[in-house]
């Protein structure tokens, strides 16, 4: 009877672990477009550490100097702790820098793919298959521009090179040494005294 009642609580437990993942994994191509890339600068103001996802409200200043309050979800609490962002990197009034995308529906709400905080910290924030931010290098700093900019893209949808062709530094080097004449003239045949040519001796 208890082998039989074990049994149905480990096959419990493995659907729920089974249909969480799935929903989860779900959630992000329902809810997020991968090819809406943006980026944001602001304070954190709200932290929320609870399951299915972490969440952060972040106030970022618009360009006429207004706040406007961002949601920034990211993975649960479990997959933060074992990728090394504790609760406790994140403090409310702190910088924060994210890039991620945008929702399907609303506004002012992303799925955060990067954070970047004031202590230096950087993580992946929420595991997506898309990982076009983690290329991006960010840095907390009050907004002072747009909330969210578009990243260029390409017809795959991915994020173009942020920074450009990079040219070769180094000019070609020429050859520094320059060719080697012959240090020794040729031998002029040998004459007497007289200046009469002397004939080999044979």
């Amino acid at each position: 009877m208890r082998g039989r009642v074990l049994c149905t609580a480990v096959g419990i437990v493995s659907v729920l672990f089974v249909s969480t993942r799935i929903s989860g994994h779900h959630a992000f191509s329902s809810e997020f477009n991968p090819n809406k890339v943006l980026m944001l600068n602001g304070t954190i103001s709200e932290i929320s550490w609870t399951n299915p996802h972490v969440a952060i409200k972040v106030a970022v200043k618009d360009p006429a100097g207004r706040s406007e309050l961002w949601t920034v979800r990211g993975d649960s609490p479990v997959v933060l702790e074992r990728n090394g962002l504790s609760r406790r990197a994140l403090v409310v009034g702190k910088l924060v820098a994210v890039c991620g995308y945008g929702a399907m529906r609303g506004q002012n709400e992303m799925s955060g793919e990067q954070v970047a905080l004031s202590s230096g910290v950087r993580m992946v924030f929420a595991t997506t298959e898309v990982k076009s931010c983690l290329k991006v290098a960010l840095r907390p700093t009050e907004a002072r521009e747009p909330v969210a900019r578009p990243k260029a893209t390409n017809s795959s949808g991915l994020m173009t090179n942020p920074v450009g062709a990079i040219g070769n530094p180094i000019l070609p080097m020429g050859n520094p040494i320059t060719p080697m004449t012959n240090p020794i003239a040729p031998m002029a045949n040998p004459v007497d005294p007289a200046g009469n040519p002397i004939s080999p001796i044979r």
